[in-house]
């Protein structure tokens, strides 16, 4: 059984991908509900299916095995009475890929239901582990969300900074505090 995922690249239109679901087909599910949540407490991200909406079954649990070197940040965010806070806007901003954003919810609706955290999955900082990753005329290391880019070593005058990809130099956003 196949399944498409939309996915969008930057600066690009949505594409549309099949992907087959592997281990967690279960074409037999009757009313599939489905919830995502660190199952187990080892920081990975697990799969929990839930069945039965016309007779009972049981629940399948498919664990992650990607990332198991990865660092992870849960964010458990509550309310000032101690409740966990559904709709809380969670973002965490790191130095080499900025601001990962997070909406706390309760899920899709019918069979599904999220645990209430904000979870971050923190990839490997390159440009620190392997500091000569990049070849001379590119010497410049910059993180990017699950890997790195290499860009020329552009020099600007005072008040400027070379953009994202070193081709130009843009103007230095000045500080309104």
């Amino acid at each position: 059984m196949k399944r498409r995922r939309v996915g969008r690249r930057e600066h690009a239109d949505p594409f549309m991908e099949e992907l087959n679901p592997g281990d967690a087909s279960e074409p037999e599910g009757r009313g599939t509900g489905g919830a995502v949540t660190d199952y187990d407490g080892d920081g990975m991200l697990d799969l929990i299916l839930s069945h039965g909406e016309s007779m009972a079954q049981p629940l399948s649990v498919f664990k992650g095995k990607q990332g198991l070197k990865n660092h992870w940040l849960r964010v458990i965010p509550r309310t000032k009475y101690g409740a966990f806070a559904r709709g809380a806007k969670v973002v965490l901003y790191t130095k080499k890929s900025g601001a990962h954003l997070r909406i706390i919810d309760g899920g899709s609706g019918y069979l599904c239901e999220m645990e209430p955290v904000a979870h971050f999955g923190l990839d490997t900082d390159e440009c620190i582990q392997f500091p000569f990753v990049c070849p001379r005329e590119k010497p410049i290391c910059i993180n990017t969300y699950g890997g790195y880019k290499c860009r020329p070593n552009r020099r600007c005058n005072r008040g400027f900074e070379p953009n994202e990809d070193g081709t130009a130099c843009v103007a230095v956003a000045q500080d309104s505090t």
